[in-house]
């Protein structure tokens, strides 16, 4: 009786052993019938395993169903199963290729480095005009090396207030769109075009700075190709050293700019580039940066007051010692005059040496070789030059600025007083940030305001504009408010 029972219990488990089998069949079946599947071809398949990912852009999209040799013995042969809702992006001129760590020599670098610590994968792409639709089951070749994307696909969108600047290089040595561009070895933009020159004697780089950087770029810039460089040195500590190591994994443009100098440039900027990295030393960080915050910035307020940061330099020269290099900031209005255009109403003694710089014995100075800039509330750089200056010595100028954006705000004509005096009390004082963007007002007192930290700084009574922060004259460097009743019919906004 016992036998029987076990009898009884093994052929029972055995059917249902084989009826799940069977129903796992026919479920495996249908859901094959049902999923969108391909087949690629590969000479090699390079360790692809079941269950690897497919990604479409760098975003999964389905998986790898079986790896297996072709019917001839040739190829490997991979399966993929794609997500339904993905199915359209697979069409007769797709490009699929395995991902896995690839050596390129030192002028490409190295890609697939995230599979060093995964598995390979399958990346493909479609480009546009889009091919035709695949049916089910169809059977496509690989390709046995990744396909180069356009420079539209691997590009970031530009965003208002970036740099657009050209780099021109003796000869290229495997920069390439999408290759970094690095300011202390971090990622301040890209290359967005390489071209050889019209006339063939250069390679022209385009490049892209963010926004938020290009205050790292100005006219004392110096840029190169970053190339891994070994060094021997004769000593037993430190023998070999190598340069730039992150250009073995794919080249790219770095540049360096001393602190406070130069002054920022206007997009379509072009510079020449060494092959070579100069001989330049980082700075330390600055005492100043490590300066501990105890309050929230105050929000930047809006309105119809447009300032900008001017940047001034110029060269005195002198014939007995050595040249002095003159640089100074300030703030300035941005409006539009009655013929349209636009210009910035500051002081002075912000943007001209010949006003407010003597030599030690009271010579008349040589200045040579003035640049001027203004940096908008976003950090864009525009061009600018002195147009106009008072001429009775008063601490008053208007400067043209070139290239405004069609859109950009100026300020509105109708807070600005042509005053012929004003009194200092009440008032409150506004200037322009280091980099461009406005700061909160702060009371204006003649007796502790600093006027280097505050020159052209506008002068408010309520929210109209009544003044700026200027200095007594050339000779005299007494902080004075300034009145606006000197400037021209000809230069005022247009009311």
């Amino acid at each position: 009786m016992d036998r029987l029972r076990y009898l009884l219990g093994v052929l029972t488990l055995t059917a249902m052993a084989a009826g799940c089998w069977v129903l796992y069949g026919l479920l495996r079946t249908t859901d094959e019938a049902t999923q969108y599947q391909v087949q690629v071809s590969f000479l090699d398949v390079r360790g692809l395993k079941p269950g690897a990912d497919v990604k479409y852009r760098g975003i999964p999209v389905g998986s790898v169903r079986a790896v297996e040799v072709d019917e001839a013995g040739e190829h490997g042969l991979a399966r993929l199963t794609i997500d339904e809702e993905k199915r359209e992006l697979v069409r007769d001129n797709s490009s699929f290729w395995i991902v896995s760590p690839r050596f390129h020599g030192l002028s490409s670098g190295v890609t697939g480095l995230d599979t060093l610590v995964r598995d390979a994968y399958v990346e493909f792409m479609t480009p546009r005009p889009l091919g035709e639709l695949l049916a089910r089951g169809s059977r496509l070749p690989g390709v046995e090396a990744p396909v180069e994307m356009s420079s539209a696909a691997i590009l970031p969108p530009l965003r208002l207030g970036d740099l657009l600047m050209r780099v021109l290089l003796p000869q290229n040595q495997g920069i390439h769109v999408g290759a970094k561009l690095l300011f202390r070895g971090l990622a301040t933009g890209e290359v967005r075009s390489v071209a050889l020159a019209a006339d063939g004697t250069h390679v022209e780089v385009g490049v892209r700075v963010a926004s938020e950087y290009r205050s790292t770029v100005t006219n004392t810039t110096v840029f190169w190709v970053a190339k891994p460089e070994l060094n021997l040195h004769f000593s037993f500590s430190n023998p070999v050293s190598l340069n730039e190591l992150g250009a073995l994994i794919s080249p790219f443009i770095a540049y360096h700019t001393e602190t406070k100098t130069g002054i920022p440039v206007p997009d379509g900027y072009v510079v020449a580039a060494s092959l070579e990295r100069p001989d330049i030393e980082v700075t330390g960080v600055p005492p100043g940066a490590l300066i501990q915050s105890t309050e929230e910035e105050a929000e930047v307020p809006s309105g119809p007051l447009s300032l900008v940061r001017i940047v001034y330099e110029a060269v005195d020269i002198d014939w007995l010692s050595a040249n002095d290099d003159l640089r100074r900031e300030g703030t300035g209005v941005l409006y539009v005059d009655r013929q349209g255009r636009a210009l910035v109403l500051t002081a002075r003694s912000v943007c001209d040496a010949n006003y407010y710089y003597t030599e030690t014995f009271g010579e008349q100075a040589n200045i040579k070789r003035e640049e001027l800039g203004v940096l908008l509330a976003n950090g864009q750089a525009l061009a600018a030059t002195r147009t106009w200056v008072h001429p009775d010595g008063e601490d008053i100028a208007i400067l043209r600025v070139e290239g405004l954006p069609r859109r950009w705000a100026t300020t509105h004509p109708e807070v600005i007083e042509f005053l012929d005096d004003v009194e200092s009390q009440g008032l409150l004082l506004r200037r322009a940030g280091a980099r461009g963007a406005p700061q909160p007002p702060e009371p204006f007192d003649l007796n502790t305001t600093e006027l280097e930290e505050n020159r052209g700084a506008v002068l408010l009574r309520g929210e109209t504009v009544v003044g700026f922060v200027g200095q007594q004259g050339a000779a005299d460097t007494a902080l004075r408010a300034v009145t606006l009743s000197e400037l021209p019919a000809s230069l005022r906004p247009d009311r």
